[in-house]
């Protein structure tokens, strides 16, 4: 996630669902829940669900963030490291992970991707991606252990799912410097690969710091062009796109607040060259968007040696990454394979 997002990033607030979903998408109705989460209002209690995903995102992230702790370019062996444990976990779960390697320098980069073949429409793509590279000097808990982690547990979750679009599950090498923005950032090289393998992506999904809430008055810091409510507490998940995609982000964001129980709200982009790995899917002309916690705009810790385990709130990670679920179900026309 860029570091300069409070500063860089112009965006538009919308509390709640406005638009239609996404074409070709067709959100199914999500069954009620007692009480849709907004901000400012109380969380129900986790669910059983929720409280064994909590464990599931620690366990990841303390290997990621603690263990091996900053993995870049500066930091060639622990990157190594990353990709191994990343690769690894997906095997564990009876995947066969495709590695995609590319030499920068002295270090070979590597994103990693597994796929869950879809039927009646399985010629489009969904795609959930992560970076698991670091910002030097910081051990990346938050940025992006958080997201790598989630990526494995709706993996997990998924991996015996029929859906009616195919499926991409992939961490990216290479997000921050000094290869953001440039031909070597390991989505840029996946997107293109797509591309030119003739994918039809519909929708890709980018989680990006998804880890840290705060219920604190000026938890969350202002950013640059908010039309509307600015919020000042950082208790809510963030849905960002640019303008173009629109109805992608409201489909997302819908359900979200539907299946989910944190809040939720869109972050319109006036500025696109201020996106993350979603970025290189608009490169390639698909939808995509970004789901964050806002990274600077919440955390003075972001891209610093004190993005550490202890200041990730797993309760309400859990409930994000069980709301990115429905999500995936929605776009993808398949449904969870039952138990």
């Amino acid at each position: 996630m860029p570091r300069g997002l409070a500063r860089v990033l112009s965006l538009l607030v919308v509390a709640g669902c406005a638009g239609a979903a996404p074409p070709s998408v067709s959100p199914r109705p999500a069954p009620a829940r007692a009480e849709t989460a907004r901000p400012g209002r109380a969380l129900p209690p986790p669910n059983e669900r929720e409280r064994a995903l909590a464990l599931e995102l620690r366990s990841a992230v303390t290997e990621l963030g603690s263990r091996i702790g900053e993995r870049n370019a500066e930091k060639k062996w622990e990157l190594a490291s990353a990709a191994d444990f990343v690769a690894t976990s997906l095997e564990d779960l009876g995947y066969a992970v495709a590695r995609e390697g590319y030499e920068v320098g002295d270090i070979v980069a590597q994103n990693l991707e597994v796929t869950v073949p879809g039927g009646e429409r399985g010629e489009e793509s969904i795609v959930v991606g992560a970076h698991y590279d670091s910002a030097l000097g910081s051990p990346g808990a938050g940025d992006n252990a958080s997201g790598v982690a989630a990526v494995l547990a709706l993996a997990r979750a998924l991996r015996d799912s029929r859906p009616g679009r195919s499926l991409h599950f992939v961490c990216f090498a290479n997000r921050e410097a000094p290869f953001a923005g440039t031909p070597d950032m390991g989505s840029l090289r996946y997107a293109k690969g797509l591309a030119a393998r003739g994918e039809r992506v519909i929708a890709a999904l980018n989680l990006d710091s998804i880890g840290r809430f705060s219920d604190a008055p000026g938890s969350q810091r202002e950013v640059a062009g908010f039309e509307g409510e600015r919020p000042t507490v950082g208790d809510f998940i963030a849905v960002v796109s640019r303008r173009a995609d629109e109805r992608l982000a409201a489909s997302v964001l819908a359900t979200l607040l539907a299946r989910g129980s944190v809040p939720a709200r869109r972050l319109a982009l006036g500025d696109p060259a201020a996106a993350s790995d979603e970025g290189s899917f608009w490169q390639m002309g698909w939808p995509a968007v970004r789901i964050t916690d806002t990274g600077a705009a919440r955390s003075a810790a972001h891209h610093t040696p004190g993005d550490v385990l202890e200041t990730l709130d797993f309760d309400r990670m859990a409930r994000v990454v069980a709301g990115v679920e429905a999500v995936i179900v929605e776009l993808t026309g398949g449904a969870r394979a039952e138990p």
